[in-house]
């Protein structure tokens, strides 16, 4: 099942990703929307993702987002798969930041979701952002909601910051869609990929 929104679709990585997951992960701002990329071993770091989404019983799985010209636009990362309890924590970025700018963000957050809860059956989305990042907070409570803050929580550029906590239920996504279909996500119901959480 290709996964399409209104400029992106989701793929597996591959072996030609390589160099470019390498380069994203060079970006500090791009690592920081990403808790788990915190080397410099960039092109291992692209390796051991693709070899993770290889794994029968992975508990990270990676997703490249890539526009209709099929050039990679950025990266889904679900990490802490926990099938028992269907839940996942789910980040997201673009890669180049020439794209960042674009409608790009909520397709992918979207996608995402889409994803997590479709394709993976899962029951509940949550992640972390970090409190002075204004714009994930505000793409975060999108759809989800914030469950807290986890004060002074992670050490950046010499000082404690804190870390927003976000979750989502399938229900609550669901109901999500349901009440904004004549709204603010309109044009991304349109394309068909909540269909199946929707019927």
């Amino acid at each position: 099942m290709v996964l399409k929104g209104l400029f992106l679709q989701l793929r597996k990585p591959e072996i030609g990703d390589v160099p470019i997951l390498a380069e994203w992960f060079q970006d500090p701002e791009f690592r920081q929307n990403l808790f788990e990329v915190q080397d410099e071993k960039y092109e291992k770091k692209a390796f051991d993702l693709l070899n993770q989404n290889a794994k029968d019983s992975t508990q990270t799985l990676a997703l490249i987002a890539e526009n209709t010209g099929r050039e990679p636009i950025g990266l889904i990362l679900y990490q802490n798969l926990n099938w028992r309890n269907r839940n996942v924590e789910m980040n997201n970025a673009i890669g180049h930041p020439d794209h960042r700018q674009h409608l790009y963000g909520p397709d992918l957050y979207l996608l995402g979701l889409a994803y997590a809860f479709t394709t993976l059956n899962l029951h509940k989305v949550f992640g972390y952002t970090y409190h002075t990042n204004a714009s994930a907070k505000k793409l975060n409570n999108f759809a989800a909601k914030t469950s807290g803050v986890l004060p002074k929580h992670i050490l950046q550029n010499g000082n404690y910051i804190d870390l927003v906590v976000f979750s989502v239920l399938k229900s609550e996504f669901v109901s999500f869609l349901r009440e904004n279909r004549q709204g603010k996500i309109e044009k991304f119901l349109k394309t068909g990929i909540f269909e199946e959480l929707m019927a």
